[in-house]
């Protein structure tokens, strides 16, 4: 682990977020480049609440290092189901491709 451990409680805007929203809960963030989750800007906890809600598949590539952020709906297209929403980090192949992406 790096830093700080991930918390022992869901944050507040993860309650009510479906198995993702409790891995994403129990994912140590510290080590990612969005860093320890108590410290996420609000824009984002506030964006993850409503995706991990909706029971539309939603996905979120947030930043520059496009960390892949997704909820259960989406989960069936990720990765074939729910193993780990943590710190996939999406790249695009090409200035003007953005469906040709890698995850690693």
């Amino acid at each position: 682990m790096h830093g700080r451990p991930g918390p022992t409680t869901s944050p507040a805007f993860l309650v009510g977020g479906g198995a993702t929203g409790a891995l994403i809960a129990a994912h140590d963030w510290s080590g990612t480049p969005l860093g320890c989750i108590e410290d996420w800007p609000q824009s984002l906890k506030t964006i993850t609440a409503f995706r991990l809600r909706s029971p539309v598949p939603l996905v979120l590539l947030w930043g520059e290092d496009g960390v892949m952020l997704y909820n259960d709906a989406y989960s069936v297209f990720a990765a074939g189901g729910i193993r780990s929403c943590s710190a996939r980090t999406c790249v695009k192949a090409g200035p003007r491709s953005p469906t040709s992406m890698t995850t690693s």
